[in-house]
């Protein structure tokens, strides 16, 4: 049974739809600290655009509705594999909106079930799953996997987002991960992957992985401590894989004199809404080890550590700017 859902607000529907195309613009902006600013300065025109949005941000709490800027490519990967029109969406999304999430039949578009796949988390959840076979998965904030597995194989799709992978000891068919870009064949190994738009991220911890492009008649075998960047054509040289950048299986980022822009990107992964950094602090730095499901405390430390302060629009609409 589904949890009972946040009170519908009463918008015209007009309304809602305008409210929802919001997350699909700030997904596909090219500007969107521009694109941001309209949209605070149309929640600001009328009561009834600032209570549809509101409870936007409420359904994100359950469902990860906002997508963060520049996600343009996952967004439009995600429809096409769910078979859905900008179009569909939007009406599927504004009937969350105007009816709720109780009084909608999901199943009639399949976007929820898509969006669930076979495993995902929301944005700031983090889950551990143990497979056939003893394989191990921890999906990171805003993850979402497809499984599958036969007498020949075992394959696991990785839709967006992060995992980390432990293959198992009684793991005895060949464990292929498969992303838009590749696919990557573990040999007995701990490892993750990062979809970052047209990239995904490789960093092995223990074993071999091959990778293999999917474009490209080429493969490129990674040892433990080796970490690219790979695209549908290539792979970028490998590179050592960074002190305590698995820290995030444990709850918590670890960083080192990390520009605060950077840092705030890391962060909003766990941190449903929008959080952004004024130009004229991005440049400063953050050290430190910070706890990913406690994202207020650690804005609140990082306004009493450096000169900044934050100016929030709702409690999942923050700006970092100057003091």
């Amino acid at each position: 049974m589904m949890p009972e859902s946040p009170a519908v607000p009463d918008v015209p529907p007009a309304v809602a739809q305008r409210a929802v195309a919001w997350i699909l613009e700030m997904q596909s902006s090219d500007d969107p600290d521009r694109t941001a600013a309209e949209l605070e300065d149309w929640c600001a025109r009328h009561p009834d655009h600032q209570r549809a949005w509101q409870h936007i941000e409420q359904l994100n709490q359950r469902f990860g509705l906002l997508a963060e800027p520049g996600r343009a490519a996952v967004a439009q990967h995600a429809l096409d594999a769910a078979g859905l029109s900008r179009r569909q969406v939007l009406k599927a999304l504004s009937a969350l909106l105007v009816v709720g999430a109780t009084g909608y039949g999901a199943n009639e578009s399949g976007l929820l079930n898509h969006w669930r796949a076979d495993y995902r988390t929301v944005t700031g959840e983090q889950r551990r799953l143990t497979l056939a076979g003893g394989t191990e998965i921890t999906l990171n904030s805003g993850s979402a996997i497809r499984v599958g597995s036969n007498d020949a194989e075992q394959r696991i799709h990785l839709l967006e987002g992060e995992i980390y992978v432990t293959t198992g000891q009684r793991h005895s068919v060949p464990l292929f991960i498969e992303v838009e870009q590749g696919i990557v064949q573990a040999m007995g190994t701990r490892f993750a992957l990062r979809q970052l738009g047209k990239q995904c991220r490789l960093a092995v911890y223990q074993g071999q992985v091959e990778l293999r492009p999917r474009r490209s008649a080429g493969s490129c075998l990674l040892n433990p401590g080796d970490s690219t960047l790979f695209t549908q054509t290539g792979w970028a040289p490998l590179r050592p894989v960074k002190p305590d950048e698995t820290a995030w299986t444990e709850g918590v980022i670890v960083v080192r004199a990390m520009p605060l822009v950077q840092f705030v990107e890391e962060l909003g992964r766990y941190r449903p809404g929008i959080l952004r950094v004024d130009p004229r602090v991005a440049k400063l730095t953050v050290s430190g080890t910070y706890p990913v499901t406690e994202t207020d405390t650690v804005l609140r430390s990082l306004a009493g550590a450096l000169p900044i302060q934050l100016r929030s629009l709702t409690r999942y609409w923050v700006t970092l700017v100057p003091a």
